[in-house]
Parts: structure tokens; sequence; C-alpha cells
């Protein structure tokens, strides 16, 4: 099944989990790929459906819960996502993911306030969480912030001094600001 999901053969892919899935009920993982399988093949109902019973089982892994946030946000369910996400953080409070997805469903709600909140949260729990830093400097150029953008940048550097992702963003920004000996020092 996955060798054919990478061939993007969709239903022979589906068809071979199926049969995993049947041998293996209880298996979490197996259910996700028969889902992920399924929406790709363009079975929304039944992936999501897949999707929301492997949620559900125990010891479901982190892509399973993603791919439901996800597969909501493709229909514009934002309050599924919203509960998704909620539920992954009950799974992995400690993880800033959920907080940068969450951040993430509020973008697409056209909620920035909400949004920020919650990317803010995904640095409080992880400093050095590039995605959430990243989100935050889109919000704060989309203000026309700049300075706003790069201190985010400087915070994660702050919590690692080796962040290339940041350094490099960084750069970005000071080459946009017309400060060509600064972005090349910052590539350095």
């Amino acid at each position: 099944g996955d060798a054919y999901m990478q061939l993007k053969e969709y239903a022979k892919a589906t068809e071979y989990l199926e049969k995993a899935a049947k041998a293996n009920p209880q298996s979490a993982g197996v259910r996700t790929e028969l889902a992920l399988s399924r929406l790709a093949g363009g079975d929304m109902a039944k992936g999501t459906a897949e999707l929301e019973a492997a949620a559900e089982m125990a010891g479901s892994p982190l892509q399973t819960d993603v791919a439901l946030i996800y597969t909501y946000l493709s229909k514009r369910d934002f309050d599924k996502a919203l509960k998704a996400v909620d539920a992954l953080d009950k799974k992995q409070p400690n993880n800033p993911l959920a907080h940068n997805l969450r951040g993430g469903v509020y973008v697409a709600k056209q909620d920035a306030a909400n949004a920020r909140k919650a990317f803010e949260k995904a640095l409080a729990a992880d400093p050095a969480y590039y995605p959430a830093a990243a989100n935050l400097a889109q919000l704060d150029l989309r203000d026309k912030n700049p300075q706003a953008a790069r201190k985010r940048f400087d915070g994660v550097l702050a919590a690692d001094k080796n962040n290339v992702a940041s350094m490099v963003t960084i750069a970005a920004l000071e080459r946009s600001a017309g400060n060509e000996k600064a972005s090349v020092e910052w590539l350095d």
C-alpha cells in the first residue's frame, strides 16, 4: 500500500491498505495510511471518517491528528479543525505544534488576534520553535512592522544560536530592507 502511495496509484494503495486494516484493525497507523490513500484518491468522505476513527484510537500517531486538522481546513470547517487541535493539545500538551496549528486555523478564519495568541503560546512552549516565529513574522510583515518580524527570529536565535532557518530569514529581511552587507554577513 505504501509503495502504491509513492507511485500515486491510490486505488491500488487503498486496496492493499484495506487488507492491512482488516488484518490489524487496532492499528491507528494503518488506519491513518488508509485514510490518506482515500483522501489522495479523492474520497473525502471515507478518508475523513477513517482519519476521525484513527485519531480516536489509543496510540494514534501525530500524523493522524495533523492530517485530520488539515483535512478540516481544506473543507473550511474551522470549528472541527479547532476541536481536532484541542484533541491534539490534550494528547501532547507540551508540544508547540498544536498551538502553531491553532494559529493556522485562526489565520484561515482571518482572525489575526487569536492567531497571534496561539503562535505566541507555541513560542512560549518552545522559544526555538521556528515555525511559530515565522508565522508571527508573517503577521508582523502584513502589519508593515519588519522590526517586530526581525525580533521574532532574534528570539529564536537567543534560544538556539545555531538555528540556520532563522539566520537565512534574517538575511532575507536585511536584504529586503536594502542592507546587502548585513544580509551577506548573516548568510556567512
